[in-house]
């Protein structure tokens, strides 16, 4: 793979359209979700891109998505990490796996800058 390959995967994708929170349509496999955590979003190649901060410490910039059983990674490329936490929980979008992946967020950004 080369570089500009995966720099246009970190691209906007979808111009002026907006990643927005979804409603659930299958409440036993999902809740209502928000992938942008309160933050604008866009899709680049297979990521969706963060186009601000999240609240626990994810950069402008970052990449991230999840899957159905609540296991959730995010690439930091500013800061040279990836971050990886995994459950086997439903529905997708689980209360306390959501607030478990942002005390982790938070301890990952909150030891970076130890």
């Amino acid at each position: 793979m080369q570089p500009y390959t995966v720099d246009m995967m970190f691209e906007n994708h979808i111009g002026d359209l907006e990643v927005t929170p979804g409603p659930t349509q299958m409440p036993a496999f999902s809740n209502d979700f928000d992938m942008g955590f309160g933050q604008p979003a866009k899709w680049g190649l297979g990521f969706l891109l963060h186009e601000a901060q999240t609240e626990s410490g994810r950069p402008k910039g970052s990449a991230s998505w999840a899957g159905l059983f609540n296991s959730y990674f995010w690439i930091d490329r500013e800061n040279d990490l990836c971050a990886v936490i995994g459950t086997q929980v439903l529905p997708f979008y689980d209360t306390h796996a959501v607030a478990m992946l942002k005390d982790f967020e938070s301890a990952v950004y909150k030891n970076l800058k130890s």
